[in-house]
């Protein structure tokens, strides 16, 4: 067991010891300051962040991202290879200036190719100027506050690097979960299809293997008494504050703390109405911020664990059970952990909340109205309500005119197969050759969807999508209706870096003009539909009075 809290960014002695991450994977990943996940970024809200990257992957370009920063009035920081900046190539730095807010619990990821789901992330924690205005609220009362000690990133492992596994996904031959990577699949070998979630929806085209909470877990081929988990120390009768990251690439988990109640304080940095759970789902690039009362009398080691909602796509339609795959870490009263405590409660469940049609655990963040499952009862992120409701005047306005002067976008997310790229309205994505934001006048280098126009009706259209709002976008809202038309359903997290979100609940019917784009079969099912959508208004950096349902996350 290693208390896997966040050290100095000058203490490397952790950095020199052998990282064998899950106890059974031997592959390449890619470190932050030789981390994994790397130091944990902590400021002060509003102050001037200054970040030099150097790239050391010799092989590969690289950006960061800085997940959650509303980047206003320097978009050219968003990180975002040959968008908002030219890649950081093999050899070379680059430095990252930009202001502090929002205050809350973000991270930070490269934005090139898989490289996050090999280890190049962490947690970017940009701390409140009134915070003890907060503390001193009866919604919340006292609590300690120690980021560096107290967050947790989640992330699903593989065991092979994701390079490698994109060859095999998107080669003739496909992903065998019983071959080797380095081995040419036999024919008594299985080719894998797909994991899927609790609706039916495909999730990723390869296996779970291994589930990490900051940087370390456990395999299941490996003991508990060879395993190195992460610890995190509390001290009986006080509260702290914990921070939540789903830095995971496909699973949502279904995270909880064995006899501990979790009280949801704040979701993608917004302090909310505080809700008492006993699990909380966190999807891919979600944050929460939960307060966690040490008041257990008697014993003093706990299991955190997080498992996934993910279902045999062959057994779904026979029981739906779950795969209870999952990532595991320790909560300790002490300074070590027992470890015959944490495996005792990991195989016999004894501290897991026991949830009952008369005594029914809550569960927050569903991912449907209602669990079916039954003793659960959920707490959708619809009824989340913020603790200040934003000042009237920070909110956007419509007009009685509102919507005929607003301006629309549709969009229909599409993955037909392993074999081709995925879609938006029917044309696959290609990486400009210049960056857009710094490089604008260079424009006319690349292949536009809009010129390619409705000549382009092959499997593979390959041309850089660009939305034009217009010059007045920044006077009226932006709604973006979404969807995903396939041959079969899967799983979707997206992000819009629009800053704030509010949700108005009205039914429009997707007219010919938001069907521009698309394939003939988006077509059919295009003006079929009727969508609710959500409305980013382009000059506002507050959050409304209600946060919105939507399958996927929002920065």
């Amino acid at each position: 067991m290693e208390n896997r809290q966040t050290s100095p960014c000058n203490d490397v002695s952790t950095c020199t010891q052998a990282n064998t991450v899950d106890g059974q994977s031997y592959r390449s990943f890619i470190s932050v300051n030789k981390r994994i996940p790397g130091p944990t970024l902590i400021v002060p809200e509003g102050a001037t962040v200054v970040v030099d990257v150097t790239n050391y992957m010799f092989t590969e370009e690289t950006s960061v991202h800085w997940h959650g920063m509303h980047q206003r009035n320097t978009p050219w920081m968003d990180g975002v290879g040959y968008i908002t900046q030219c890649p950081i190539e093999a050899g070379s730095s680059f430095r990252y200036i930009f202001e502090a807010t929002p205050s809350g619990t973000f991270w930070y990821h490269s934005h090139s190719g898989p490289q996050r789901t090999d280890g190049l992330f962490s947690a970017l924690i940009v701390k409140e100027k009134n915070i003890f205005s907060y503390m001193s609220s009866s919604r919340y009362g006292w609590f300690q506050d120690l980021p560096e000690r107290h967050t947790l990133s989640l992330l699903d492992w593989e065991r092979e690097s994701s390079l490698d596994l994109f060859v095999q996904i998107h080669s003739s031959l496909g992903y065998y979960e019983d071959t080797a990577v380095d081995e040419v699949p036999k024919r008594r070998n299985t080719r894998y299809t797909s994991t899927c979630s609790l609706d039916g929806a495909e999730v990723g085209p390869i296996p779970y293997w291994s589930g990490l909470i900051n940087g370390l877990g456990r395999h299941d081929n490996v003991a508990f008494k060879n395993s190195r988990l992460s610890a995190f120390s509390v001290q009986r009768r006080s509260t702290y504050r914990f921070r939540l990251i789903g830095a995971q690439a496909n699973y949502a988990y279904k995270f909880y703390i064995g006899s501990h109640k979790l009280r949801v304080i704040a979701t993608d940095g917004f302090f909310i109405e505080p809700i008492s759970a006993d699990f909380l789902i966190v999807n891919t690039g979600e944050r929460y911020d939960f307060l966690l009362d040490a008041n257990q009398i008697t014993e003093t080691d706990f299991l955190i664990r997080a498992e996934t909602l993910e279902v045999n796509c062959s057994s779904l339609k026979v029981d739906g059970k779950l795969e209870k795959n999952d990532a595991i870490a320790a909560l300790t009263y002490g300074n070590s952990v027992n470890m015959s405590v944490i495996e005792a409660a990991y195989n016999n469940g004894f501290s897991k909340p026991n949830c009952t049609s008369q005594n029914p655990c809550t569960v927050v963040n569903c991912p449907f109205k209602n669990w079916a499952e039954p003793g659960y009862k959920c707490v959708n992120v619809d009824q989340f309500r913020l603790l200040i409701p934003t000042p009237e005047n920070e909110l956007p306005r419509f007009s009685s005119e509102w919507p005929a002067k607003d301006a629309t976008f549709f969009f229909n997310f599409g993955f037909d197969s392993t074999e081709v790229t995925s879609t938006v309205n029917g044309r696959n994505f290609l990486v400009p050759s210049v960056s857009l934001q710094t490089e604008p006048k260079d424009k006319d280098k690349l292949t536009v969807c809009s010129d390619v126009g409705a000549t382009c009706n092959k499997e593979d259209c390959q041309c850089t999508q660009i939305l034009d709002l217009g010059e007045n976008f920044y006077k009226k809202p932006v709604r973006f209706p979404t969807s995903q038309f396939d041959k079969e359903p899967r799983y979707l997290p997206f992000n819009l870096e629009s800053g704030p979100i509010t949700q108005q609940v009205v039914a429009i019917l997707l007219a010919e003009q938001y069907c521009n784009n698309t394939t003939i079969t988006v077509e059919q099912h295009c003006r079929e539909l009727a969508e609710l959508f959500i409305i980013v208004p382009a000059t506002l950096f507050s959050i409304g009075k209600q946060a919105i349902v939507v399958q996927g996350y929002f920065n």
